[in-house]
């Protein structure tokens, strides 16, 4: 699947407001959405959190992060090497959006991004 692809199914998620692939640098790779809801550093910041307290927990992967501002939720997921190589898809949520709902449907692009 292309990035084209993997946004287009992102942007489909309930309650989503921007979506954006991140490289393995932290770089945008591409984005949709309301502008400035993905804003710089925000991966980054995300990842080396995620680095420092899989150390602590003795290697264990990371998997997701979900992060509540007064926007609206974010959420940080990796993606499987099929959408490209450490990539990372973030998802801006409406402040009325429901997390559960939105991690669920994420679940299930990951999922199918492995099978392909």
């Amino acid at each position: 699947m292309n990035a084209e692809a993997l946004l287009d199914r992102l942007q489909g998620v309930s309650g989503e407001e921007a979506a954006a692939l991140v490289d393995a640098e932290g770089e945008t790779v591409r984005a949709v959405g309301v502008p400035g809801r993905i804003w710089p550093g925000l991966v980054t910041s995300v990842l080396a959190s995620a680095k420092a307290l899989s150390g602590l927990l003795g290697g264990e992967r990371f998997e997701e992060s979900l992060i509540q501002y007064e926007r609206g939720p974010v959420i940080v997921t990796p993606l499987p090497g099929a959408a490209g190589p450490g990539y990372v898809a973030v998802l801006a949520l409406a402040a009325d959006a429901k997390p559960g709902r939105v991690r669920h449907q994420l679940r299930g692009i990951v999922e199918r991004l492995k099978g392909s």
